[in-house]
C-alpha cells in the first residue's frame, strides 16, 4: 500500500505488529475491530504477561484468532476437548475464547482443562453474547419451519455453525450467500420458511432473499 493510504482494519482486528508495520509506512488507519474481540486480545495480552499459558478455544485458521495470536503469541489454540488433551500444560493456564465460538464447545473445552492437574486453571468466556443468543434463536426458528435458509459467506464461521444448528434440528437447511442461489424446488410443498443469518451478513442481502423467496412464491401460486 503506497504511503498516504488508508488501512481499514476489519471487527476480526489484526496483530499489533501488522498494526506498526501500517503506521511506519505512514498509513492512516481506521480501526474497526470489535470491542469484544478487543477485549479478547487484551485479556490475552495481559494474561500472557502474567505468566499464564493463554489456550484460546477458536479456529486457529479464523483471521480474529490470527490476531489474538498476534497479541498473545506464545498462546495455543484448540478447537475441542480432544486438543486440550493433546496439549502440554503446567502451571498457570488460562482459557479465552473466539467470540464467534460454539458456547456449548468452549463449556466441553473449559471442561477438560479443568480436569487437568494445574496449580491454576483460569476461565475467560469472550463468547459474544449475540452470537449465543443468534444460535439461540435460529434453533428455535428451525423447530417451527419446514425448511430453513441461513444467509451469509461459507467462509463466516458463525455462519457455518448456525447452518449446522438448523439442520441439526432435523429440518432441511439451506446455506446461500446470494438470492440467486434459493431455487423454486427448495421451496416446493414447504409452507412455513425460516430465516436466519451471520453476525456479518448485510441487511441489503437478507433483503434481496426475502425477496426472491416472495417472488418464487409467487411464481408458485
Amino acid at each position: 500500500v503506497a504511503a498516504g493510504g488508508t488501512l481499514l482494519i476489519r471487527s476480526h482486528g489484526l496483530g499489533p505488529d501488522v498494526v506498526a508495520d501500517a503506521r511506519a509506512r505512514g498509513l492512516t488507519i481506521i480501526d474497526a475491530t470489535c470491542p469484544l474481540v478487543r477485549r479478547a486480545q487484551t485479556l490475552a495480552a495481559e494474561l500472557e504477561d502474567q505468566g499464564y499459558q493463554v489456550v484460546v478455544a477458536g479456529d486457529e485458521a479464523h483471521p480474529e484468532v490470527r490476531a489474538i495470536l498476534g497479541h498473545a503469541p506464545k498462546a495455543k489454540v484448540v478447537g475441542d476437548p480432544a486438543a486440550v488433551r493433546q496439549l502440554d500444560l503446567a502451571g498457570r493456564v488460562a482459557l479465552v475464547a473466539q467470540t464467534t465460538f460454539s458456547p456449548q464447545e468452549f463449556q466441553q473445552v473449559a471442561d477438560e482443562l479443568v480436569t487437568r492437574h494445574l496449580q491454576e486453571a483460569r476461565i475467560l468466556n469472550t463468547v459474544c453474547a449475540a452470537t449465543v443468543e443468534r444460535q439461540r434463536a435460529a434453533t428455535e426458528l428451525a423447530g417451527r419451519v419446514d425448511v430453513m435458509f441461513v444467509i451469509g459467506g461459507r467462509n463466516s464461521a458463525n455462519t457455518n455453525r448456525l447452518t449446522e444448528l438448523c439442520a441439526a434440528r432435523g429440518v432441511t437447511t439451506y446455506h446461500v450467500e446470494q438470492p440467486d442461489e434459493v431455487m423454486a424446488g427448495h421451496l416446493r410443498g414447504r409452507r412455513h420458511i425460516g430465516l436466519a443469518a451471520g453476525a456479518s451478513t448485510p441487511q441489503w442481502i437478507i433483503d434481496a432473499v426475502c425477496e426472491q423467496i416472495r417472488a418464487l412464491q409467487a411464481e408458485g401460486r
